[in-house]
């Protein structure tokens, strides 16, 4: 695993750590109630505006991610659309990152396999042989003082 992808997992463990422990904390003080949650969400216009940044950027997420999966050959993308959903854009990103990244670098070990089997199955050329020089390579004798 390369370092980026180890960054990207990282990132996303701790992306869905913190939405999950901080909804816990509200879970806890005030239950599990939806209209008390949505109430503080836009009970006041920094949340709203908080809100409305995390809507638009999740939005661009999956349509930049729709175009993005079947480019890097990532046949699904719905899973992260749900995580996005269930956990937030903190972590599907980072989640989609490193399944995007964990391709790449399986893909980019796959094809060189393929290129040293592929070297190793063909055969052999012989060895070419250097065409005759087509003038002389000795030097030439200096010309002449002129009288």
């Amino acid at each position: 695993m390369e370092d980026r992808s180890k960054a990207y997992l990282a990132l996303a463990v701790l992306g869905a750590i913190v939405p999950v422990v901080i909804f816990g904390a509200f879970v806890a003080d005030y239950g599990f109630g939806v209209v008390r949650f949505w109430n503080d969400v836009v009970g006041s216009i920094p949340a709203v505006m908080v809100f409305a940044d995390i809507f638009v950027s999740s939005l661009v997420f999956w349509f930049w991610m729709s175009r993005e999966a079947p480019t890097a050959g990532m046949r699904r993308w719905w899973p992260f659309v749900v995580a996005n959903l269930l956990v937030g854009l903190s972590f599907a990103l980072l989640l989609f990152l490193y399944f995007r990244e964990r391709r790449r670098d399986t893909d980019a070990r796959l094809a060189v396999r393929q290129t040293a089997s592929a070297r190793a199955r063909a055969p052999r050329a012989a060895p070419r042989c250097l065409p005759p020089p087509t003038r002389s390579l000795a030097r030439r004798p200096a010309p002449a003082p002129a009288v």
